[in-house]
Order: structure tokens, then sequence, then C-alpha cells
């Protein structure tokens, strides 16, 4: 008895950039950090793939500006996709280096 040889060939799948693509997903990620991106493409802010954290658009689109370099948005109840505006406020990074530095001694403390 003989085995047939049997080939499986895969297309490369060819699609369109974005919403064009059928593997489209909002052009929203959560990272392995736990951050979610968006897509906007253009940002300051904007990886190389053109996502920028979602706490950052949120802040800045509540602002009405960008978010500077020096500025940090903080996630007061530390919940990464809690993205409300009510959860964020803008820390300088002196500020916001201090909140998580005396959160994590009052931690190491209390076990």
């Amino acid at each position: 008895m003989t085995e047939e040889n049997t080939t499986i060939s895969y297309k490369k799948f060819v699609g369109g950039k974005g919403i064009q693509n059928p593997v489209w997903k909002g052009g929203k990620y959560i990272s392995t950090e736990g951050y979610v991106f968006m897509k906007c493409e253009g940002h300051p802010r904007a990886n190389k793939g053109g996502y920028v954290f979602e706490h950052i658009l949120v802040m800045e689109k509540h602002l009405g500006r960008y978010i500077t370099k020096s500025e940090n948005v903080h996630h007061k109840n530390h919940v990464r996709t809690d993205n409300l505006i009510e959860n964020l406020e803008v820390l300088t990074r002196g500020q916001h280096t201090r909140h998580h530095n005396l959160t994590t001694k009052i931690y190491k403390r209390s076990c």
C-alpha cells in the first residue's frame, strides 16, 4: 500500500491597510504590559506602527492640547485599561515618580 504525497499550499494574504484589511480589529489592542493602544498615525507620540496609548489620547482630548514630554498621564486606580477621564490625571514626571515610589514603599511595609 502506498501513501499519496499531498502538499498543502498556503496563499499569502495580500490585503489592504487598516479598515480595508479583513482582520482589522478597529485599530485598538492591549499590550503585554496591559496598556490599551489606539491607531493614530501622525501623532507626535505614535510608535513605529502608528499606535498611541489610549489614556494619553483621552487626556489630550479633554485638555484640548497635546501632553508635553515633561508630563505623564496617571491612572488613579492603577488599572491600565481604565481610561475614563475620571480615572486619569496629569502629573509632572517628578510627581509621577514620587507617587509610585511612595505607593511602593507603603505596599512593601504592609506585607
